[in-house]
């Protein structure tokens, strides 16, 4: 199903991912919605920046075969944990780059990206939704998930883009941004929300933001 690669993400970042990792060895607090991602048995399913598992907790009991892929180390030492605890035979974890996926064409039913377009950066941001493109069937679907330019911590200026002095960044995506990345891939959207939620900082009620939108690949 794979084929090989010679190309690594830059250390230091992968660093950077793996020192988060190692702080934050938690599953981290989200909104995240079972109703969000309807799989079925059986089925093939890319969860791409698998992260601290927190999304591979959501689907991994549904049966759906899953390939749980992130280029930082410590996120998959600890996915790996997470399988050995909960027993998940129907789970595989691989470090892989999201922009140099080591699969074949049309490998997948279904793709999941959540909080990881974003993290991107915007010369590799096409390029891994093309390889996303690539390794889904025809009729597959992809769900997204990105933080909103209406998130209180998207940064003011054109680009839209955090970045923290360890190099990590966040891209905060207007809707019609993320729809032309997966209309250019040659997808089509076919659902998508915004999901708002306040939360108090620093004495101050604000606006947290995420897009969340599902994409076919025609057949």
């Amino acid at each position: 199903m794979t084929h090989s690669s010679k190309k690594k993400k830059p250390a230091s970042l992968e660093q950077a991912w793996n020192r988060e990792y190692s702080r934050k060895n938690v599953l981290w607090n989200s909104l995240s919605n079972e109703a969000e991602v309807k799989l079925t048995k059986g089925e093939k399913v890319l969860e791409l920046g698998c992260g601290n598992g927190q999304t591979l907790k959501m689907i991994a009991p549904g049966g759906a075969k899953i390939w749980a892929v992130d280029f930082s180390r410590k996120a998959g030492e600890i996915c790996y944990e997470l399988k050995k605890k909960y027993g998940w035979k129907n789970v595989e974890i691989e470090r892989m780059d999201a922009s140099e996926l080591r699969f074949e064409d049309g490998t997948f039913d279904s793709v999941i990206a959540f909080h990881i377009i974003g993290n991107i950066e915007k010369e590799k941001r096409e390029i891994a939704i093309a390889e996303i493109a690539r390794v889904l069937k025809k009729g597959g679907r992809v769900f997204a998930k990105v933080f909103s330019v209406n998130d209180f911590r998207c940064p003011e200026g054109k680009d839209k883009t955090k970045v923290k002095s360890n190099g990590i960044r966040e891209h905060y995506f207007m809707q019609e941004e993320l729809d032309w990345l997966f209309e250019e891939a040659g997808m089509k959207k076919i659902e998508g929300k915004r999901i708002s939620w306040k939360v108090k900082y620093e004495g101050k009620q604000r606006n947290r933001e995420k897009l969340f939108a599902v994409y076919l690949k025609p057949d």
